[in-house]
């Protein structure tokens, strides 16, 4: 079963309330209070503007005074005499650096002179100590047999290649008689 559709009934509006026209002289007032309630907020921004300009100008910091040109050329002429003290020590520090390099390179030459003398003395000692060494061998069996016999030894030649003269040798020592021995 179907219901049949109905309109719903249209709805009673009530009747509007007309409110009374206001006079003339009512009007004028509230037309005037309006605009002298927006002239008096333009003058009150206005003064706010100003005082908050004049409060940030009071806690800026001051101004630097102008500088006169006179203080401008005895600034530059104090910096041009330091500049020129400068230039002098940094030169003094060049010249130094120089002579220090060229104190190092004479060292350095030295150096490898000194080690150049220090290899051939080296050479020098070790051809005199193998002589000793020769000459040691060839006395060792005098020394230890005690004969009265004197020994020529012959040194090595020098070390420019010329010969030295032959030495006869010292006198063996007596070999040490212990007790006992009788």
């Amino acid at each position: 079963m179907s219901l049949p559709l109905r309109r719903p009934a249209p709805l009673a509006l009530p009747v509007p309330l007309r409110l009374p026209r206001p006079s003339v002289g009512g009007l004028a007032v509230r037309r005037t209070t309006v605009i002298g309630g927006v002239v008096l907020s333009l003058v009150v921004g206005a003064a706010t503007i100003r005082a908050a300009a004049a409060w940030t100008a009071s806690s800026a910091p001051l101004p630097a005074p102008a500088v006169s040109s006179e203080t401008l050329r005895a600034q530059l002429d104090v910096e041009r005499a330091r500049s020129a003290a400068l230039q002098q020590q940094l030169d003094d520090l060049t010249s130094r650096g120089t002579q220090l390099g060229a104190a190092l390179d004479a060292a350095k030459a030295h150096l490898a002179t000194d080690a150049a003398t220090a290899d051939q003395l080296r050479g020098q000692l070790a051809a005199a100590q193998a002589r000793i060494a020769a000459v040691s061998r060839q006395l060792a069996p005098y020394q230890a047999g005690g004969s009265g016999q004197q020994v020529v030894v012959q040194n090595a030649p020098a070390s420019a290649g010329t010969a030295a003269p032959a030495q006869p040798a010292a006198p063996a020592a007596p070999a040490p008689v212990e007790p006992g021995d009788d």
